[in-house]
C-alpha cells in the first residue's frame, strides 16, 4: 500500500474524493427518478436501498481506485523535453484528467440546458404550460 504521508497520495486521495462526492451528485436525480417509478408502499425502500447501494459501491471504487494507483503508479509514459516539458503519465494522471474533463462536460451540459431554458420563450411557456397543468391537477385531487 502507499504511504499515505506524502502529498502525492495525499492529493490523488483528494481528487478521487472529490469524483466519487460528483458522481454522488450526478447519480442521486436518478435514485429519485427510479423511486417515483415503484409504487408508493416501496418508495421508501427503494430510496433506502438505491443509497445504500450507492454509498456501498462508491467506497468500494475509492479503495479500488486506490489500489490501482498504488499498483500502476510507474509512468506509462515519460515526457523529456528538457527545459521545457519534462515528468511522467500514470494511473493517477490519467484519472485525474479523465475525471476532470468528466466534471466540465457535465456542468457544460447542465448549464447549457440551463441557458436555454431561460433564454427561449417557445421552451419557457412550454414549461410555464406544464406547471399550470400540474398545479390544476394537484387542485383537483
Amino acid at each position: 500500500m502507499a504511504d499515505l504521508s506524502t502529498l502525492e497520495t495525499a492529493v490523488n486521495l483528494v481528487m478521487l474524493c472529490f469524483l466519487l462526492a460528483f458522481l454522488g451528485f450526478v447519480t442521486a436525480p436518478n435514485t429519485k427518478i427510479e423511486r417515483k417509478r415503484a409504487p408508493a408502499a416501496q418508495q421508501q425502500s427503494v430510496r433506502t436501498w438505491g443509497n445504500l447501494i450507492a454509498v456501498a459501491l462508491r467506497v468500494i471504487l475509492l479503495f479500488v481506485m486506490i489500489h490501482l494507483s498504488d499498483a500502476l503508479s510507474a509512468p506509462f509514459f515519460v515526457i523529456n523535453w528538457v527545459g521545457m516539458l519534462e515528468g511522467g503519465v500514470n494511473f493517477a494522471t490519467i484519472v485525474f484528467v479523465l475525471g476532470g474533463a468528466f466534471i466540465l462536460m457535465s456542468k457544460t451540459k447542465f448549464y447549457s440546458a440551463v441557458a436555454v431554458l431561460v433564454a427561449d420563450p417557445v421552451i419557457q411557456s412550454g414549461y410555464r404550460r406544464k406547471l399550470e397543468a400540474r398545479a390544476a391537477l394537484q387542485k383537483h385531487s
